[in-house]
């Protein structure tokens, strides 16, 4: 069972290995990629939070967050 389970992990170790060769991006170039997109993105929040200020709906829909849920201070309160 045991060496099963170990062919198993080298296999998929194998290809994960090779999809990584594959990539047509180097990591640096696809994290310049990723940085370009959170710019806008943070951008784009910053200026929602401003337009939205008193709209707690729509305010909330433009939060960035790390998969955590937003912090209740976080938002406008509701007039």
């Amino acid at each position: 069972m045991l060496e099963t389970l170990a062919t198993s992990i080298v296999n998929q170790n194998v290809v994960q290995e090779k999809a990584k060769n594959e990539r047509s991006l180097s990591a640096s170039d696809r994290i310049a990629a990723m940085n370009a997109v959170w710019e806008k993105m943070s951008l784009v929040c910053l200026c929602a939070k401003m337009v939205f200020q008193n709209d707690a709906a729509r305010y909330n829909l433009f939060l960035l967050t790390d998969g955590e849920s937003p912090k209740s201070n976080d938002a406008p309160q509701s007039d």
